[in-house]
């Protein structure tokens, strides 16, 4: 949900409105989205809550006014907003979408699921309903449905490389490393750039004890990312298993540059001198 998807008033019209009124209602209405795409939030929502004094029941108003408390990341007053405007057009798919979307952000997954389901009864080929859907279930342990919502999406957009890299997540919880290579592979040839996605590639190659091609799929998060804490922790860890501790020791010292408090990083590198002392005796 963002900015561009400010609705537009082709429709307004109201039985209970002059044509004076109406007019008006239709200006604030504008004036409410040409603040909103130029990012003045604020003069945003005072434009639409003008607009709704004079005609409550503005669907695309509530709608509107709803996106931009969203932006504003504040999930909870948008999601009252998308309620009122459900409750004048419950059979709107966008306003099931953006309900399940604020449920996600707020980390209440089984009632994003419940919002996203609503959406796409009403409208199946609603391709990010499916794909949001697939990563709230993948959040509730359901994995394999997770997949088929994936899947659902790939079918609308074959190219969808957010959607690839998912299904791939919900694979790797399963422990289906290799189709979830397979589903990585698709995400990062449609999208080169995507360090989630080399990440997650290196990490089943990590379960499978495939440590070399672990650190090739490492190595590529790192030249995108560099900053990639945990990436750096990984790669590590990799070189340990394959006996390099100079090697990792250095990955070691990377993630403690960014992270200079971490624990655990502070233990591995501790193992990896022992390894390094032992080779050495």
């Amino acid at each position: 949900m963002d900015r561009s998807e400010a609705e537009t008033s082709e429709n307004l019209t109201s039985e209970n409105l002059t044509p004076e009124n109406l007019e008006v209602v239709k200006t604030l209405f504008e004036e409410g989205n040409q603040k909103f795409q130029a990012g003045d939030f604020a003069g945003a929502i005072a434009a639409y809550q003008q607009s709704l004094k004079l005609k409550p029941d503005f669907i695309e108003a509530w709608s509107n006014l709803g996106a931009v408390l969203f932006n504003l990341q504040e999930y909870e007053d948008a999601l009252i907003i998308f309620n009122t405007a459900i409750d004048l057009s419950p059979d709107n798919p966008n306003l099931w979408f953006n309900r399940g979307f604020t449920f996600t952000l707020l980390k209440r997954p089984q009632e994003a699921n419940d919002s996203y389901e609503k959406c796409l009864q009403i409208k199946p080929d609603f391709m990010n309903a499916w794909q949001n859907r697939g990563v709230v279930l993948c959040q509730l342990e359901r994995y394999d449905e997770a997949i088929y919502s994936h899947e659902q999406a790939l079918k609308l957009k074959p190219d969808f490389a957010e959607a690839w890299s998912n299904r791939g997540n919900a694979l790797l919880h399963l422990g289906r490393y290799a189709e979830a290579i397979a589903s990585y592979d698709q995400a990062i040839a449609h999208q080169p750039h995507y360090p989630d996605a080399w990440f997650n590639r290196g990490m089943c190659f990590m379960n499978d004890k495939n440590y070399p091609e672990a650190i090739a799929s490492l190595d590529r998060v790192i030249e995108q990312q560099p900053n990639y804490h945990p990436a750096w922790v990984v790669r590590g860890l990799a070189l340990m298993n394959c006996q390099q501790p100079q090697e990792a020791i250095g990955s070691f010292d990377q993630a403690l540059a960014l992270q200079p408090n971490d624990a655990d990083v502070l233990g591995y590198r501790q193992e990896a001198l022992q390894q390094l002392e032992s080779e050495r005796e």
